[in-house]
Protein backbone atom coordinates (compact mmCIF):
# COMPACT_ATOMS: atom_id res chain seq x y z
CA UNK A 1 0.00 0.00 0.00
CA UNK A 2 1.33 3.32 -0.86
CA UNK A 3 2.19 5.94 2.12
CA UNK A 4 2.80 8.60 -0.26
CA UNK A 5 -0.78 9.75 -0.85
CA UNK A 6 -3.41 12.09 0.24
CA UNK A 7 -7.23 12.15 -0.33
CA UNK A 8 -8.95 14.33 -2.51
CA UNK A 9 -12.93 15.29 -2.84
CA UNK A 10 -13.81 13.30 -5.99
CA UNK A 11 -16.63 15.97 -6.49
CA UNK A 12 -19.59 13.33 -7.26
CA UNK A 13 -21.67 13.29 -4.41
CA UNK A 14 -23.95 10.61 -5.32
CA UNK A 15 -20.91 8.03 -5.96
CA UNK A 16 -19.44 5.64 -2.88
CA UNK A 17 -15.81 5.47 -3.59
CA UNK A 18 -14.68 2.11 -2.97
CA UNK A 19 -10.94 2.06 -3.86
CA UNK A 20 -8.18 3.94 -6.39
CA UNK A 21 -5.02 3.00 -8.35
CA UNK A 22 -2.68 5.36 -9.75
CA UNK A 23 -0.06 4.88 -12.47
CA UNK A 24 2.19 6.82 -13.75
CA UNK A 25 -0.20 7.88 -17.06
CA UNK A 26 -4.13 7.30 -15.11
CA UNK A 27 -5.78 7.08 -11.75
CA UNK A 28 -8.87 4.74 -11.63
CA UNK A 29 -11.39 4.99 -8.89
CA UNK A 30 -13.66 2.20 -7.95
CA UNK A 31 -17.16 3.65 -7.19
CA UNK A 32 -20.70 2.77 -6.61
CA UNK A 33 -24.06 4.66 -6.28
CA UNK A 34 -24.74 5.17 -2.64
CA UNK A 35 -28.92 4.62 -3.25
CA UNK A 36 -29.86 1.49 -1.98
CA UNK A 37 -33.56 1.29 -3.27
CA UNK A 38 -34.62 2.64 -6.78
CA UNK A 39 -38.11 2.92 -8.52
CA UNK A 40 -39.30 0.47 -10.64
CA UNK A 41 -39.71 2.16 -14.43
CA UNK A 42 -42.64 -0.56 -14.71
CA UNK A 43 -44.53 -0.32 -11.91
CA UNK A 44 -42.72 2.41 -9.41
CA UNK A 45 -42.30 0.46 -6.94
CA UNK A 46 -38.95 1.15 -4.74
CA UNK A 47 -36.91 -2.06 -5.03
CA UNK A 48 -33.31 -3.06 -3.69
CA UNK A 49 -33.14 -6.69 -4.94
CA UNK A 50 -29.91 -6.71 -7.09
CA UNK A 51 -30.37 -9.26 -10.31
CA UNK A 52 -26.83 -8.99 -11.16
CA UNK A 53 -23.87 -6.16 -11.55
CA UNK A 54 -20.78 -5.27 -13.67
CA UNK A 55 -17.91 -3.01 -14.02
CA UNK A 56 -18.27 0.02 -16.04
CA UNK A 57 -15.28 2.12 -17.49
CA UNK A 58 -15.97 5.78 -17.78
CA UNK A 59 -13.91 8.78 -17.82
CA UNK A 60 -13.89 11.70 -15.69
CA UNK A 61 -12.17 14.53 -15.63
CA UNK A 62 -8.06 15.06 -15.13
CA UNK A 63 -6.63 14.97 -11.80
CA UNK A 64 -2.75 16.01 -11.35
CA UNK A 65 -2.81 15.72 -15.28
CA UNK A 66 -3.67 12.52 -15.80
CA UNK A 67 -7.04 11.22 -16.90
CA UNK A 68 -9.47 9.62 -14.73
CA UNK A 69 -11.51 6.54 -15.06
CA UNK A 70 -14.55 5.66 -13.26
CA UNK A 71 -14.95 1.56 -12.55
CA UNK A 72 -18.54 2.07 -11.93
CA UNK A 73 -20.43 -1.15 -10.37
CA UNK A 74 -23.90 -0.86 -12.35
CA UNK A 75 -26.22 -2.60 -10.86
CA UNK A 76 -29.03 -4.43 -12.20
CA UNK A 77 -32.63 -4.34 -10.22
CA UNK A 78 -35.04 -6.98 -10.03
CA UNK A 79 -38.63 -5.40 -8.94
CA UNK A 80 -40.49 -7.65 -6.27
CA UNK A 81 -43.89 -6.69 -7.41
CA UNK A 82 -43.86 -7.26 -11.04
CA UNK A 83 -40.64 -8.68 -11.20
CA UNK A 84 -39.14 -7.28 -14.10
CA UNK A 85 -35.17 -6.23 -14.29
CA UNK A 86 -34.03 -3.15 -14.93
CA UNK A 87 -30.55 -1.00 -14.85
CA UNK A 88 -30.19 1.39 -12.42
CA UNK A 89 -30.44 5.36 -13.25
CA UNK A 90 -26.93 6.87 -13.93
CA UNK A 91 -27.51 10.61 -13.24
CA UNK A 92 -23.63 11.27 -13.50
CA UNK A 93 -22.83 10.15 -16.92
CA UNK A 94 -26.25 9.70 -18.79
CA UNK A 95 -27.88 6.92 -20.54
CA UNK A 96 -25.37 4.26 -22.31
CA UNK A 97 -22.66 6.86 -22.02
CA UNK A 98 -18.53 6.16 -21.18
CA UNK A 99 -18.02 9.54 -20.03
CA UNK A 100 -19.10 11.77 -17.30
CA UNK A 101 -21.47 15.12 -17.68
CA UNK A 102 -18.76 17.38 -16.34
CA UNK A 103 -16.22 15.95 -18.23
CA UNK A 104 -18.65 16.12 -21.67
CA UNK A 105 -19.20 19.75 -20.79
CA UNK A 106 -15.70 20.50 -20.30
CA UNK A 107 -14.73 19.33 -23.75
CA UNK A 108 -17.49 21.20 -24.82
CA UNK A 109 -16.33 24.62 -23.67
CA UNK A 110 -12.91 23.59 -24.58
CA UNK A 111 -13.51 23.10 -28.22
CA UNK A 112 -15.96 26.57 -28.36
CA UNK A 113 -12.04 28.05 -28.24
CA UNK A 114 -10.19 25.70 -30.00
CA UNK A 115 -9.59 23.21 -32.81
CA UNK A 116 -11.84 20.51 -32.30
CA UNK A 117 -8.60 17.84 -33.07
CA UNK A 118 -6.36 19.94 -30.37
CA UNK A 119 -8.71 19.11 -27.91
CA UNK A 120 -9.40 15.35 -28.87
CA UNK A 121 -5.43 15.14 -28.50
CA UNK A 122 -4.88 16.79 -25.35
CA UNK A 123 -7.45 15.12 -23.69
CA UNK A 124 -7.06 11.70 -25.32
CA UNK A 125 -10.59 10.80 -26.97
CA UNK A 126 -11.91 10.66 -30.38
CA UNK A 127 -13.23 13.68 -31.86
CA UNK A 128 -16.23 12.69 -32.96
CA UNK A 129 -16.64 12.73 -28.98
CA UNK A 130 -15.75 16.43 -28.70
CA UNK A 131 -18.16 17.47 -31.72
CA UNK A 132 -20.83 16.06 -30.13
CA UNK A 133 -19.76 17.97 -26.74
CA UNK A 134 -19.80 21.23 -28.84
CA UNK A 135 -23.28 20.37 -29.97
CA UNK A 136 -24.52 19.34 -26.26
CA UNK A 137 -22.55 22.61 -24.94
CA UNK A 138 -24.04 25.22 -27.93
CA UNK A 139 -27.89 23.91 -27.27
CA UNK A 140 -27.67 24.46 -23.78
CA UNK A 141 -26.08 28.42 -24.68
CA UNK A 142 -28.19 28.85 -26.64
CA UNK A 143 -31.35 28.10 -24.16
CA UNK A 144 -33.04 25.40 -26.26
CA UNK A 145 -33.39 23.35 -23.34
CA UNK A 146 -36.18 25.58 -22.07
CA UNK A 147 -38.75 24.20 -24.16
CA UNK A 148 -39.62 26.26 -26.70
CA UNK A 149 -43.74 26.15 -28.04
CA UNK A 150 -44.43 24.37 -30.98
CA UNK A 151 -44.43 26.49 -34.32
CA UNK A 152 -46.92 25.33 -36.96
CA UNK A 153 -44.52 24.43 -39.53
CA UNK A 154 -41.53 22.61 -38.52
CA UNK A 155 -37.94 21.87 -40.50
CA UNK A 156 -35.75 18.82 -39.77
CA UNK A 157 -32.26 19.02 -40.93
CA UNK A 158 -28.99 17.34 -40.57
CA UNK A 159 -25.51 19.00 -40.31
CA UNK A 160 -22.24 18.35 -39.91
CA UNK A 161 -19.81 20.84 -38.28
CA UNK A 162 -16.87 18.67 -40.80
CA UNK A 163 -17.92 17.54 -44.14
CA UNK A 164 -18.03 13.65 -43.75
CA UNK A 165 -17.92 13.48 -39.93
CA UNK A 166 -20.61 13.33 -36.96
CA UNK A 167 -24.30 14.58 -38.19
CA UNK A 168 -26.22 16.86 -35.99
CA UNK A 169 -29.73 17.76 -36.84
CA UNK A 170 -31.31 21.21 -36.47
CA UNK A 171 -34.78 21.68 -35.77
CA UNK A 172 -36.55 25.06 -37.49
CA UNK A 173 -39.40 27.62 -37.40
CA UNK A 174 -40.23 27.70 -40.88
CA UNK A 175 -42.31 30.42 -40.51
CA UNK A 176 -39.87 32.72 -38.56
CA UNK A 177 -36.96 30.99 -40.19
CA UNK A 178 -35.18 30.32 -36.46
CA UNK A 179 -33.48 27.44 -35.21
CA UNK A 180 -35.34 26.57 -31.88
CA UNK A 181 -33.29 23.46 -31.20
CA UNK A 182 -30.12 21.31 -31.66
CA UNK A 183 -30.23 17.73 -31.52
CA UNK A 184 -26.60 15.90 -31.32
CA UNK A 185 -27.03 12.94 -33.57
CA UNK A 186 -29.43 11.97 -36.27
CA UNK A 187 -31.74 8.99 -34.53
CA UNK A 188 -35.19 8.61 -33.99
CA UNK A 189 -34.59 9.10 -29.94
CA UNK A 190 -33.22 12.30 -29.84
CA UNK A 191 -35.25 13.65 -32.33
CA UNK A 192 -38.01 12.03 -30.64
CA UNK A 193 -36.98 13.36 -26.98
CA UNK A 194 -36.86 16.90 -28.37
CA UNK A 195 -40.19 16.92 -29.87
CA UNK A 196 -41.89 15.48 -26.53
CA UNK A 197 -40.38 18.44 -24.22
CA UNK A 198 -41.81 20.95 -26.80
CA UNK A 199 -44.71 22.71 -25.12
CA UNK A 200 -47.87 23.04 -27.19
CA UNK A 201 -46.56 20.25 -29.60
CA UNK A 202 -50.27 19.69 -30.91
CA UNK A 203 -50.11 23.00 -32.62
CA UNK A 204 -47.37 21.24 -35.48
CA UNK A 205 -49.27 21.23 -38.56
CA UNK A 206 -46.41 20.08 -41.12
CA UNK A 207 -42.81 18.97 -40.89
CA UNK A 208 -40.64 19.29 -43.78
CA UNK A 209 -37.76 17.22 -44.22
CA UNK A 210 -35.62 14.64 -45.96
CA UNK A 211 -36.32 11.26 -46.39
CA UNK A 212 -34.69 10.18 -43.17
CA UNK A 213 -36.58 7.28 -41.81
CA UNK A 214 -36.02 7.60 -38.48
CA UNK A 215 -37.08 11.39 -38.71
CA UNK A 216 -40.42 9.99 -40.04
CA UNK A 217 -41.10 7.56 -37.38
CA UNK A 218 -40.53 10.92 -34.15
CA UNK A 219 -42.95 12.79 -35.96
CA UNK A 220 -45.25 9.93 -36.41
CA UNK A 221 -44.63 8.86 -32.75
CA UNK A 222 -45.01 12.78 -31.31
CA UNK A 223 -46.72 14.78 -33.51
CA UNK A 224 -49.44 12.50 -35.21
CA UNK A 225 -51.53 15.61 -36.15
CA UNK A 226 -48.28 17.00 -38.20
CA UNK A 227 -48.02 15.94 -42.05
CA UNK A 228 -44.74 15.00 -43.29
CA UNK A 229 -43.39 16.99 -46.39
CA UNK A 230 -40.70 15.63 -48.02
CA UNK A 231 -38.13 18.91 -49.31
CA UNK A 232 -38.39 18.82 -53.18
CA UNK A 233 -34.58 18.90 -53.07
CA UNK A 234 -33.52 15.98 -51.55
CA UNK A 235 -36.22 14.00 -53.89
CA UNK A 236 -34.31 15.64 -57.00
CA UNK A 237 -31.06 14.42 -55.18
CA UNK A 238 -32.42 10.97 -56.19
CA UNK A 239 -33.39 11.56 -59.71
CA UNK A 240 -30.16 13.13 -60.10
CA UNK A 241 -28.38 10.30 -59.43
CA UNK A 242 -30.58 7.72 -61.28
CA UNK A 243 -29.84 10.37 -64.34
CA UNK A 244 -25.94 10.00 -63.63
CA UNK A 245 -26.46 6.09 -63.97
CA UNK A 246 -27.59 6.27 -67.39
CA UNK A 247 -24.84 8.30 -68.09
CA UNK A 248 -22.18 6.39 -66.43
CA UNK A 249 -23.53 3.16 -68.70
CA UNK A 250 -23.66 4.75 -71.51
CA UNK A 251 -19.11 5.15 -71.16
CA UNK A 252 -18.36 3.02 -68.76
CA UNK A 253 -14.78 2.66 -70.03
CA UNK A 254 -13.78 6.64 -70.77
CA UNK A 255 -13.78 7.50 -67.81
CA UNK A 256 -12.45 11.11 -66.98
CA UNK A 257 -11.55 11.42 -70.89
CA UNK A 258 -15.44 11.10 -72.61
CA UNK A 259 -17.64 14.04 -72.90
CA UNK A 260 -20.28 12.79 -71.25
CA UNK A 261 -17.98 12.75 -68.14
CA UNK A 262 -16.68 16.30 -69.07
CA UNK A 263 -20.85 17.38 -68.89
CA UNK A 264 -21.59 15.51 -65.99
CA UNK A 265 -22.67 19.08 -64.02
CA UNK A 266 -24.80 20.47 -67.41
CA UNK A 267 -27.49 17.34 -66.86
CA UNK A 268 -28.74 17.46 -63.50
CA UNK A 269 -28.87 22.07 -63.73
CA UNK A 270 -32.30 23.33 -64.35
CA UNK A 271 -33.49 24.31 -67.99
CA UNK A 272 -34.10 27.13 -67.36
CA UNK A 273 -30.59 28.12 -65.73
CA UNK A 274 -28.27 27.09 -68.83
CA UNK A 275 -26.30 29.88 -70.35
CA UNK A 276 -26.57 29.65 -74.26
CA UNK A 277 -23.32 28.32 -74.65
CA UNK A 278 -24.34 25.67 -72.23
CA UNK A 279 -27.09 24.97 -73.63
CA UNK A 280 -25.83 24.88 -77.55
CA UNK A 281 -23.60 22.47 -75.93
CA UNK A 282 -25.67 19.87 -74.05
CA UNK A 283 -28.57 19.64 -76.54
CA UNK A 284 -25.37 18.60 -79.43
CA UNK A 285 -24.70 15.98 -77.05
CA UNK A 286 -28.19 15.13 -76.04
CA UNK A 287 -29.00 14.92 -80.21
CA UNK A 288 -25.90 11.89 -80.18
CA UNK A 289 -27.36 9.45 -77.12
CA UNK A 290 -31.00 9.47 -77.43
CA UNK A 291 -31.00 7.28 -74.12
CA UNK A 292 -29.21 10.28 -72.17
CA UNK A 293 -31.71 12.21 -73.94
CA UNK A 294 -35.11 10.65 -72.94
CA UNK A 295 -33.70 10.22 -69.12
CA UNK A 296 -33.13 14.18 -69.59
CA UNK A 297 -36.55 14.77 -70.30
CA UNK A 298 -37.88 12.88 -67.89
CA UNK A 299 -35.59 14.38 -65.62
CA UNK A 300 -37.11 18.27 -66.21
CA UNK A 301 -40.39 16.48 -66.79
CA UNK A 302 -40.07 15.69 -62.92
CA UNK A 303 -39.20 18.74 -61.95
CA UNK A 304 -42.39 20.85 -63.41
Amino acid sequence: MRDDCITVLLGLPELRVKGEEETDHWIGVQVEYRVREVPCPWCGEMTGRVHSQRTQMKRDMRLWRKPVYLELCKRRFRCRVCGRVFSEPDPVCGMRKRTSGRFRSHLGREALEQPVRQVARKEGVGETLVRGCVTEEARMLLGTAASPEAPQVLGLDEFSIRKGQIYDTAIVDLERKAVIGVVSGRRQQEVADFFTALSNADRARVVVMDMHEPFRQAVALCLPRAKVVVDKFHVLSHVHRALDQVRTGIEPRQGKRGELYRARYLLPKARERLTPPQRTTLMALLGRYPQLHRAWLLKEWFRD
